[in-house]
């Protein structure tokens, strides 16, 4: 008798080892599915950075090396994303493959409600204004730049893309 009930705790034992082993394999895989997203994430948002300072960096120097080719010359929106481009990087940041592109989306003064594919929202929508002191009764500065910075990570063969857009407004234009 002692023997079958030997057996039997072995087999109870066996399988809750087993059972455990599962469960501890399942949890290190999504825990590592996790860290990777969120590395790519990080990369991404700092991708997005990269972006901003170009753009804080030109935006009070010359016109013409913050805007796109033949910017001004346009009556309607191109037909295509590509040709807003007006600055591409690519760097690794933490492992990560990290692409950043500016696009200049600014029209004749005008900041469009573009859409940037099936997925996408329009970038502005609405302009939002908290940072102007409405108190002085005078208006807002024009605008002086609209753009939108795409920053795609990818790490292990997969990708985040993260889109913002940028609205410049300058007391004066130099």
């Amino acid at each position: 008798m002692a023997l079958p009930l030997a057996l039997v705790a072995l087999l109870v034992a066996g399988l809750l080892v087993g059972v455990s082993i599962y469960l501890v394999e399942n949890m290190v895989s999504v825990n590592r599915a996790k860290i990777e997203d969120e590395l790519r994430m990080n990369a991404a948002n700092s991708g997005i950075e990269i972006g901003k300072k170009w753009v804080f960096q030109r935006i009070n120097g010359p016109v013409a090396l913050r805007r796109r080719t033949g910017w001004g010359k346009e009556l309607s929106a191109s037909s295509t994303i590509a040709n807003l481009e007006v600055e591409k990087t690519s760097r690794v940041i933490d492992g990560v493959d990290v692409e950043t592109v500016v696009y200049d989306v600014l029209f004749e003064g005008v900041a469009p409600g573009l859409d940037l594919g099936v997925n996408s929202v329009p970038l502005f929508g609405r302009t939002s204004m908290n940072n102007f002191d409405h108190s002085t009764g005078s208006s807002p500065p024009p605008v002086q730049g609209a753009y939108v910075i795409r920053s795609r990570a990818v790490y292990n063969g997969i990708e985040k893309i993260l889109e913002q857009g940028l609205l410049v407004r300058k007391d004066t234009e130099l």
